[in-house]
């Protein structure tokens, strides 16, 4: 029998004091911080949680684009450019 196993830091403060934190809706494994108390998951699939993204949004709004154009072009919700746009 062979096992493999993967450490996982939390992305809020960086500890490895992780455990297994049930199962979300979507079938996704959940964990939780021991450290710092925080549930998160180890690969977050959405568009919006990837910096990338952000950056790339935040770009296009400083060179003065619509916020329906975005939301054309990046696939973004324009709920979330405006509420990137207010931060």
């Amino acid at each position: 029998m062979c096992e493999i196993t993967i450490q996982i830091d939390c992305p809020y403060c960086h500890s490895v004091k992780v455990v297994k934190n049930g199962v979300k809706r979507t079938g996704e494994q959940n964990f939780l911080c021991r450290a710092c108390g925080k549930q998160f998951q180890y690969a977050n699939e959405k568009a919006g949680c990837r910096s990338r993204v952000k950056q790339l949004v935040l770009g296009i709004l400083v060179r003065n684009s619509g916020i329906r154009d975005i939301e054309e072009v990046t696939g973004m919700h324009r709920q979330t450019v405006l509420r990137w746009l207010n931060q």
